[in-house]
């Protein structure tokens, strides 16, 4: 993995308006290291902004360092370019549940399943959310009956 890094760093310290940024950030990500990849991102993304597999890097380098603000703004730009890009989906649906955003993440996985029909991994999450946002539901409708239940006592006291 280290050499893999240094091998990377060398080659784009001497082509730095090369597309060798990607693998060097991907490198760092694996070897955990994600506020290099982010740097290394933003460098090469500075010479070629519409590289979509990189931008799609550095929103997961973000989101490792639970900058999810950061990894929400690159990640929904992708998938506004490459709507069927798997893994920007993907990362949004995780970033939308950290946020307590199910529906968001419901809708993003019920999208990435049209182009993606056979992936058993994101079929399961989105059977999984929509169960979790039944259960919030019922919970919801419960709170709201007892809520209702109080008032109707209030109400029955003060008449």
């Amino acid at each position: 993995m280290e050499d893999d890094i240094s091998r990377y760093q060398e080659r784009f310290n001497l082509e730095p308006d090369s597309h060798v940024f990607l693998p060097l950030a991907k490198a760092c990500c694996e070897a955990g290291r994600y506020r290099e990849a982010v740097e290394t991102c933003l460098q090469g993304l500075e010479r070629h902004p519409d590289y979509w597999a990189a931008q799609v890097v550095l929103g997961q380098a973000y989101f490792k360092q639970d900058m999810l603000d950061e990894a929400l703004a690159r990640l929904e730009a992708v998938v506004r370019e490459v709507a069927n890009n798997l893994m920007a989906s993907k990362l949004l649906g995780q970033i939308y549940i950290k946020q307590g955003r199910f529906e968001a993440a419901v809708e993003r996985y019920r999208i990435i399943l049209t182009y993606y029909p056979e992936c058993t991994e994101l079929r399961e999450e989105l059977l999984q959310l929509e169960a979790e946002r039944r259960r919030q539901y019922e919970e919801m409708l419960e709170s709201l009956g007892d809520w209702l239940a109080h008032i109707r006592a209030y109400r029955a006291k003060a008449a």
